[in-house]
Formats: C-alpha cells, structure tokens, sequence
C-alpha cells in the first residue's frame, strides 16, 4: 500500500488557506455616523462612504417619507462582501 503523503499535505494546505479567508471575510455590525452631505463613515473606518454607495434598510431610506436618514444619525451598518460594502439596517438612539 502506497502512502499518498504529497496528497495529504496538498489536501491539509487547502484547508488551511480555507479556514484563513473564511476567517478574514468573517464580518460583525459595527456603528457608523451620517455625516452632513449624508455619507456614511463607519467607526474604525478612515474614508466616507458615498451616499450612493450603501444600501439602507427599507423604513430608513433616504428621501423616504417613513423615516428618512439625517445629519449626525448613528446608524448600525453591515459590512458585506469585500468589507466595504455596507447595508444600514438600524438608527441608534441615545
């Protein structure tokens, strides 16, 4: 019986660089502000993020008669995708 060991070792790299992105591309909601021209600046983030360039939940859409998204809101956003996408999904009170 021959021991296929240059399998194994291929086989034990791939789970490993598996498990590493599949870490890395783990996300967690974090806490962003609305600024005055209404992007979005993620805390912990150095660049605004465009108005046009995230996504809002429903009843907080800008421009929405419902509830719509202001100045210095704090807002509960997200991160999808690449980590610099974002979806707002709340307002945060206080």
């Amino acid at each position: 019986m021959t021991k296929n060991l240059g399998g194994n070792a291929l086989a034990k790299a791939f789970v490993k660089i598996a498990s590493n992105i599949s870490n890395e591309n783990t996300r967690f909601p974090v806490y962003g502000t609305i600024d005055g021209q209404l992007n979005l600046l993620p805390d912990g983030f150095s660049k605004p993020i465009p108005s046009g360039d995230y996504t809002v939940s429903h009843s907080l859409s800008i421009g929405s008669e419902l509830d719509p998204l202001k100045p210095n809101d704090r807002v509960l956003c997200v991160p999808i995708e690449d980590g610099h996408t974002y979806v707002i999904t709340a307002r945060i009170k206080g």
